[in-house]
């Protein structure tokens, strides 16, 4: 019996800059997400893909350097993050700081379907191969409600022992 998985991009925010002060809008859920940063400024790598306990509390500390550094409405305005739900099994599974969600990593997972579709991503961890060894056909099934223009994944199912 497969397991299915679906990655939900539930929303997707930008950085602002009003009066030298940072913000993101919409606010950002202060939900366990796996989260997909694009910025278009960074030609060779433009996505990562991280995952965060609490994505307004990890994205905080952004905020600060934003306005710390100075950077203008223009370098910021390239940037946009789009928010990922997950689910397994048809039940709703927060993947935590470890991007591990109903038993499986899906933080690796979406990095190399990433990949896997030849998209370049900065991320340094959790590059090499996925393989699937949970005994079942993950079945990948990605949704963008939130209607991101640099959405990528396509639905994939992957067989027991292979790679991605």
């Amino acid at each position: 019996m497969p397991i299915p998985i679906l990655f939900t991009y539930a929303t997707v925010h930008t950085i602002q800059k009003q009066g030298g002060n940072p913000s993101y809008a919409p606010a950002l859920t202060q939900m366990s997400r796996l989260y997909v940063i694009r910025n278009t400024q960074a030609n060779n790598f433009p996505y990562y893909v991280g995952t965060a306990d609490n994505v307004q509390n990890r994205f905080g500390p952004r905020l600060d350097a934003v306005r710390q550094f100075g950077f203008r409405n223009t370098d910021i305005g390239r940037v946009s993050i789009a928010v990922v739900q997950i689910f397994v099994n048809g039940i709703a599974r927060p993947p935590h700081q470890t991007g591990v969600a109903g038993g499986i990593d899906v933080e690796h997972l979406l990095i190399r379907l990433y990949v896997s579709q030849g998209q370049n991503v900065r991320n340094i961890q959790k590059v090499l191969p996925f393989t699937n060894n949970h005994g079942q056909r993950l079945d990948c099934t990605f949704i963008n409600p939130a209607a991101w223009v640099h959405f990528v994944p396509a639905n994939t199912n992957i067989t027991p022992l292979a790679q991605v």
